[in-house]
């Protein structure tokens, strides 16, 4: 048994001496080799040029196929540059084939790259190097991870260092690719877009006032702004008929002749004053009676007023009780009622409460009504309804200015939709109709640094302001049952027990406005100066509509290009890393054996590392620390040689 021991002991010695797997022949003609370079004698024959080209030529077919697929994925993104979305086969995106190119990229590239680490370990083990760096080199050639430890541990030289950080690098080529190539919405823009303006009144047609009159000056495109305008709702946005092929335009602001509406709130002028009114009285034998109450007067400083109206008759001891709910009138119109279209003297027409001296005008509308919901005031009348909600309360007062102004507009077409805002107005508040005489003279407005001129024919103003006022002038009443209404009264709500009786067409739409919002007579004002503006630029005399922008919505691809430096770099770097081991491994006359793991049986330590038994790689790693190798050439290969332990 003892003789067993000494033969294994004998053999596991042997085994330490000889690592190599050579021939004994070849070893002992590389031991003579050594020796001969240990005096200073080297091997210097170098391999052929096309050989040397072939040992690499995995790597170099490796870069090529990695710098045509970054190639291709310019030209696929130089083909796909502000073009629309493409519908490919399979219902693959564009991001899709530019992410195989890039991973292809990748792939190809860092095989080069990581050849050229392994092959760095064996360049720098030709001088002493601690045999531990030689480890550290190799793991890096093996992933990022290892060339992110070879950074930190700063082991690998200038040249691993460099190799390093492109295999890290590479980490990001596939995204910063992808994301170089990316889908805007875009808007082409062409000049077909076209938006009407006015900038001139003549009056050229005929019009009936409402008492059956018919006067000349006025053009029939304005005949249907009170209907437009009063049986509209309050706040509707009017927009001219615009042409925007696309259905998406924009135009940069513009002038247009207009009518522009400005509203006072004159409710706390409003005097209340106790007021008598005779009411007649019918018995069941038919005779008439009069009777006389009081009631409330609201009046304002110009003595426009606002009184309740109780007369009524008498139906099987039934009484109807009325309530004056709304009066309304012009400047143009006087206390004996009827339009004057010259000078507003006092005694002939309503004095102005509110815009005393302001020119360019058609008239002022005064309007004495409820408030939002309520039924007027009455010193005897505190009944409440309580289906409807209507309280007995104070009336509200407002005058409204309509003049012609200029209005500077911006408008934009969305999906069809136009939206017009007005930005700015200007009027000329010298100007008159009217001049010292008493005739029509034309109003110009001219606002600074515009280079029109916006004219209103002074006939055609007079009698347009003529016509529309006799259609504001009128007032509502309300009827309210105290027991029972008599059967087949028109307008009778067996529910609401009240009867609203305006005096004309145009006044009904005023007084519900009134009572549905504290600002529906300014909202309903507003809306017919906003559809007479509207009629001006309907006129067929105007000069040519504005032109603006007509674009489509659509998506188009656009490259980042300077995404794509990194990968360029890449392949910049890793060419010229690849190049530098080359040539430095033919300068040193060595073979590429880069990270093949079967240089390190034929060509690995020849003797003895440590006698001891080291089992754990932490064990090794450390013990490596302190040995320094190095690779002595000969005419066999090579061979790594521990010089120090």
């Amino acid at each position: 048994m003892h003789g067993v021991v000494q033969e294994l002991d004998a053999s596991q010695k042997g085994v330490c001496v000889r690592e190599s797997l050579l021939p004994e022949e070849q070893t002992i003609k590389a031991q003579r080799s050594r020796s001969e370079s240990a005096s200073g004698t080297e091997f210097n024959k170098q391999a052929p040029l096309s050989q040397t080209w072939l040992w690499w030529k995995l790597e170099i077919l490796s870069w090529c196929g990695s710098f045509c697929c970054f190639v291709a994925i310019v030209v696929v993104m130089r083909s796909f540059e502000g073009q629309p979305l493409p519908h490919l086969q399979f219902g693959i995106a564009p991001n899709a084939v530019i992410g195989v190119l890039a991973t292809l990229t990748e792939l190809l590239l860092v095989v080069p790259v990581r050849t050229g680490i392994g092959q760095v370990k064996w360049l720098q083990a030709v001088r002493k190097r601690p045999m531990d760096d030689f480890r550290s080199i190799d793991e890096a050639s093996r992933g990022p991870w290892g060339s992110i430890l070879l950074l930190t541990q700063r082991k690998g030289g200038l040249t691993g260092s460099f190799s390093a950080v492109v295999i890290i690098l590479a980490l990001g080529m596939a995204t910063f690719t992808q994301q170089a190539l990316s889908y805007h919405v875009v808007f082409p823009q062409s000049n077909d877009a076209q938006m009407p303006v006015a900038n001139i009144m003549n009056g050229t047609g005929w019009a009936q006032l409402a008492d059956g009159t018919n006067v000349y000056g006025i053009d029939p495109q304005m005949l249907s702004a009170p209907y437009v305008g009063l049986f509209s709702r309050p706040d509707t946005a009017f927009t001219a008929k615009t042409h925007c092929a696309t259905s998406n335009c924009t135009w940069e602001p513009y002038e247009t002749l207009g009518v522009c509406n400005t509203c006072v709130d004159l409710t706390s002028k409003l005097r209340k004053i106790k007021a008598t009114a005779e009411m007649i009285l019918v018995g069941q034998d038919r005779e008439e009676k009069k009777a006389y109450y009081t009631t409330n007067h609201y009046a304002l400083p110009n003595n426009f007023t606002l009184m309740g109206k109780q007369s009524g008759e008498i139906y099987s001891a039934s009484v109807l009780q009325s309530n004056g709910l709304l009066n309304l009138s012009t400047t143009l119109s006087g206390p004996k009622g009827g339009s004057n279209i010259y000078a507003e003297k006092p005694g002939q027409t309503w004095a102005s409460v509110a815009f005393a001296n302001n020119g360019s005008k058609l008239f002022s509308v005064l309007g004495v009504g409820p408030l939002n919901g309520s039924f007027i005031e009455q010193p005897d009348s505190n009944f409440t309804t309580k289906d409807t909600g209507n309280v007995n309360a104070p009336p509200v007062a407002f005058q409204c200015l309509l003049q012609y102004c200029v209005r500077t507009m911006r408008a934009a077409a969305t999906n069809g939709s136009i939206y017009e805002t007005e930005v700015s107005r200007w009027t000329d508040q010298t100007q008159s109709f009217y001049n010292a005489s008493g005739y029509f003279t034309d109003i110009v407005l001219h606002p600074p640094g515009s280079p029109t001129a916006f004219r209103v024919n002074g006939y055609a103003g007079g009698t347009l302001s003529k016509w529309l006022s006799t259609y504001l002038e009128g007032d509502v009443t309300g009827w309210r049952n105290l027991s029972t209404l008599p059967a087949g009264l028109v307008g009778y709500d067996s529910q609401v027990q009240e009867i609203i009786a305006p005096s004309s067409l145009f006044v009904q739409p005023i007084y519900q406005a009134m009572n549905e919002s504290n600002t529906g007579f300014p909202d309903l004002m507003q809306n017919l100066a906003e559809a007479m503006s509207l009629g001006l630029r309907n006129l067929p005399y105007q000069p040519a509509p504005v032109r603006g922008r007509a674009f489509t919505t659509t998506t188009r691809a656009v490259v980042t290009w300077p995404w794509l430096i990194l990968p360029a770099l890449e392949l910049v770097g890793s060419l010229a890393f690849l190049i530098a081991i080359m040539v430095e491994t033919r300068r040193r006359n060595m073979v590429p054996w880069t990270n093949n793991v079967l240089a390190y049986f034929f060509h690995g330590l020849r003797q003895p590392v440590v006698e001891e038994r080291l089992l754990s790689p932490a064990q090794m790693e450390e013990k490596a620390k302190g040995l320094l190798i190095k690779f002595w050439k000969d005419k066999d290969g090579g061979q790594l040689v521990v010089e120090k332990q």
